[in-house]
Formats: structure tokens, C-alpha cells, sequence
């Protein structure tokens, strides 16, 4: 049930950032360099696989969170350090799909560091995300899963999907020439 929440919540947070990033657009002169247009479809596709790989890893992530409750039940919630040896193909598969969430971040922030620097902020907003939410998984695998840290690697992971579709909007919008008639902040200033 976590697990259908979660991801719920997740496609919220997605349309909600959809709805401010789309009213701050209105407002925005769109400036583009023909290598920017250019390199927009590859890295469009590879910010939805990571989009996508992200909230995969959430999803994974609170079903092994439903295995913390399984175990620590079983366990009569004592012996806290040995709740992780005992979670299984859960959290080995969350801890491997990390290794793919990284390599695609990674990859990710380095194609849009060029592309200006609002792009360039997402992509140190990544970075920051992506570095606090593998030391929190550390701690969680290796601190005998502090109770405090578990809604911190949630967050984390929330922010990074966000940071991440936030991107996906973003370079989306390269290349897109502003409707007639709508006025830019550059226009504002222009009396006629």
C-alpha cells in the first residue's frame, strides 16, 4: 500500500512542477544556440530513462522499506543491526539499481552543465541530491537503519525525481520559439 502511495505522490509532485514550471514559462524569453537544439532529443530521452529508472528506485525503495516493517515485527523490533542481512532480493535490487540512478545522473549533469545556467543550477541541484542520498543510504545500510534518516533518504530521493523532471521541462523548452503575441520580460520595456 506504501508502495501505491508513493508512487502517487510522486506523479503530484511531477504535476504540480509541470503546472509552475508551464506559468513561469509564459514570462520567459526562450533563448536557444543551434547546438543546444541539437543535442535536446538525446538528452530528453536520456532524462526520462532517468526519470524513470528514479521513480523506479523510490518504488523499490519503499518496498524495502515494507520489509524493515516484515522483519523488525518478526524480530520483535530488538536486534536492529541484523534487520538488513535479513531483507533479501529487495534490497539487493535497490542497491544495484543505485549504481544505474548514479551513472545516469551523472551523465545527466554533465550534458546539461553547457546548456546555460539555469541548467547548469539543476545539474549542481543533482549533484548535491545525488551525493546526500547515497551517504544516507550508506548510513542506512550500515548504521543499522536509523530511524531518523529513513524520511531524510526519501526526501532526498523525491528532490532528485524533482530536480529531474524539472530538467526534462527545461531542455524541452530549448528550441521552442515564444508564441506571438505573448509577451517576453524583454518586451515589457517597450513602449511603441
Amino acid at each position: 500500500m506504501v508502495t501505491i502511495h508513493m508512487g502517487l505522490a510522486l506523479l503530484i509532485v511531477a504535476m504540480l512542477l509541470y503546472a509552475v514550471d508551464r506559468a513561469q514559462a509564459q514570462d520567459e524569453p526562450v533563448v536557444a544556440i543551434r547546438h543546444q537544439i541539437a543535442a535536446t532529443n538525446g538528452l530528453k530521452a536520456v532524462l526520462w530513462i532517468g526519470i524513470i529508472v528514479t521513480f523506479g528506485q523510490i518504488v523499490l525503495g519503499t518496498q524495502v522499506r515494507e520489509q524493515v516493517d516484515i522483519v523488525s515485527a518478526a524480530a520483535n523490533y530488538a536486534n536492529r543491526a541484523s534487520w538488513v542481512a535479513q531483507l533479501g532480493s529487495s534490497f539487493t535490487t535497490h542497491r544495484a539499481f543505485s549504481i544505474a540512478v548514479t551513472v545516469l545522473v551523472l551523465y545527466t549533469v554533465y550534458e546539461l552543465w553547457s546548456l546555460g545556467p539555469y541548467l547548469r543550477r539543476l545539474a549542481q541541484g543533482m549533484v548535491a541530491m545525488l551525493v546526500l542520498e547515497v551517504l544516507a543510504g550508506l548510513v542506512l545500510a550500515y548504521g543499522a537503519l536509523p530511524p531518523a534518516v529513513q524520511p531524510v533518504h526519501l526526501t532526498l530521493a523525491t528532490i532528485l525525481f524533482g530536480l529531474q523532471f524539472l530538467g526534462l521541462l527545461a531542455v524541452g523548452r530549448l528550441g521552442v520559439k515564444p508564441e506571438i503575441g505573448v509577451p517576453t520580460r524583454s518586451a515589457h520595456g517597450v513602449v511603441a
